[in-house]
């Protein structure tokens, strides 16, 4: 709490009742009322002011509009320049006062003169924050009369202690006011009551300000993660004050912030994987509040940072396919299982799409939440064996299908007649079809023979080479 709000209240407390006594001495105040002191600082030194209605809206604007072309702003009423602040940077207006710098200073000059108050301090900063007008021109001048408008406001009131104190401790009236906020805040206690201590509550909780806020936090945890210094808390820190959980599930709390969102959490690995904990982590909150990249799109994201997750989410189908299949495969599964691995440590495998049958289907509702395979990230298999699942991958121009017990591996050169990735049903004769290029069967694991046959054939036909050591069974 501001020290200056601090010292108000208590002297405002000292002069209540005090039921809390020890003997012969009163309780501090501080200790005695700090429920009500919380209260008071919420209630009185909230900013938050109500919404115009759309009707209200247009009048207040075309009045003030109106008086401006006349040269008669001072003859305004009260009440209308009380509301003025609402329509100031209104960008479906068709004249956005709010860019106009012989307007704030006229329109400045008559709230100094008439309505010097309290209240009116409150909806210039309220406008201010909600509409955040950083991108106009008059942002430094609108600031700048700003900052003379709420010093000149007589008074001491808690509102006006704890506000100039918030525009002082974090710039909330300079270009730098973001970053100052998101410095100061970062990794500290629970976003949320930072955000609520500070007054960023009801619509300038939401929008404007503190969206640049978020954004200035977003660049801050990509260094830390650049530079290896993010901890866990850092992270969760950043997803609970982005992230809230609605009626629909995890969604994010501020608009347009899923590209920043994103990035700051994917960029800093486009060369390197993140610990187990931290990837899994990372991997969880982007498919609740994006979903699947390969099946949702991601317009606000870069395709850098969509990579980086595609990348993951191939490596999380692969490694859980096989951790569903080797409950049930036949021994020579091992092989399969290293051949592909192979190709998917050396990043050469693009896409990924696993095709579930009734068995497979079982053991992954019996694994629950351990099963790492997000909802919808899988096909459904009808009208081959129970036990029979597949694998499709895509490996440079090459589409294959591999299955996970007795079944020849298929190689599609043409996508278009290649089965289809991301689809929810597969019929057998989906991935039986007979335009394939190549068919092998896995004969001679032991001897890996058929790995030669399919690893030269990918190499002749995409120039993506592994080396037996590669495929090869630890000894």
């Amino acid at each position: 709490m501001a020290p200056a709000v601090q010292g108000m209240l208590k002297s405002v407390l000292t002069r209540m009742p005090n039921p809390w006594r020890f003997g012969p001495k009163d309780r501090p105040i501080e200790l005695a009322f700090p429920r009500q002191v919380e209260r008071l600082v919420a209630r009185y030194g909230s900013l938050n002011v109500a919404p115009l209605q759309p009707r209200d809206l247009t009048q207040i604007y075309r009045e003030v509009v109106a008086a401006w072309r006349k040269g008669r702003l001072a003859s305004l009423s009260q009440r209308t320049l009380r509301l003025s602040p609402h329509i100031l940077f209104w960008r479906d207006a068709p004249y956005l006062l709010g860019n106009d710098p012989a307007f704030l200073t006229a329109y400045f000059e008559v709230l100094s003169e008439r309505v010097c108050r309290p209240t009116m301090a409150r909806g210039l900063l309220y406008a201010y924050l909600r509409d955040y007008p950083v991108d106009l021109n008059t942002f430094g001048l609108f600031c700048q009369l700003l900052t003379r408008f709420l010093e000149a406001v007589p008074g001491d009131s808690v509102f006006l202690a704890k506000w100039r104190q918030n525009v002082r401790q974090f710039d909330l009236l300079r270009e730098a006011g973001p970053s100052t906020v998101a410095r100061a805040w970062f990794g500290k206690g629970s976003p949320l009551q930072q955000m609520a201590s500070t007054g960023f509550t009801g619509e300038i909780g939401r929008q404007g300000f503190i969206v640049h806020v978020a954004r200035e936090t977003a660049r801050t945890l990509y260094h830390r993660l650049v530079d290896n210094a993010a901890t866990m808390h850092d992270v969760r820190w950043f997803v609970e004050l982005c992230t809230e959980t609605g009626p629909r599930g995890t969604q994010f709390r501020f608009p347009l912030i899923a590209g920043p969102f994103a990035e700051a959490l994917l960029l800093p690995f486009q060369d390197r994987d993140p610990a187990p904990e931290l990837k899994d982590y990372i991997t969880r909150v982007l498919l609740a509040v994006l979903r699947d990249p390969r099946l949702h799109p991601w317009p606000q994201v870069q395709e850098r940072a969509k990579q980086v997750f595609i990348r993951w989410l191939i490596g999380e189908t692969i490694e859980e396919f096989f951790r569903l299949i080797d409950r049930s495969a036949e021994p020579k599964w091992v092989y399969r299982r290293k051949f592909w691995m192979a190709y998917y440590r050396r990043g050469y495998i693009s896409d990924v799409w696993v095709v579930l049958g009734p068995e497979a289907r079982d053991e992954a509702r019996r694994m629950g939440q351990t099963l790492r395979l997000p909802p919808g990230s899988y096909g459904m298999l009808s009208g081959a064996n129970r036990r029979q699942s597949a694998l499709l991958l895509r490996i440079g121009s090459l589409t294959i299908m591999e299955w996970s017990h007795d079944g020849a591996c298929r190689i599609w050169r043409d996508p278009r007649l290649a089965p289809r990735l991301y689809q929810r049903v597969y019929e057998r004769e989906d991935l039986m079809n007979r335009n394939y290029d190549k068919r092998i069967l896995h004969h001679s694991s032991q001897d890996y023979g058929w790995q030669r046959k399919l690893a030269d054939y990918i190499r002749d036909q995409t120039g993506i080479t592994v080396t037996s050591r590669d495929y090869m069974l630890d000894a």
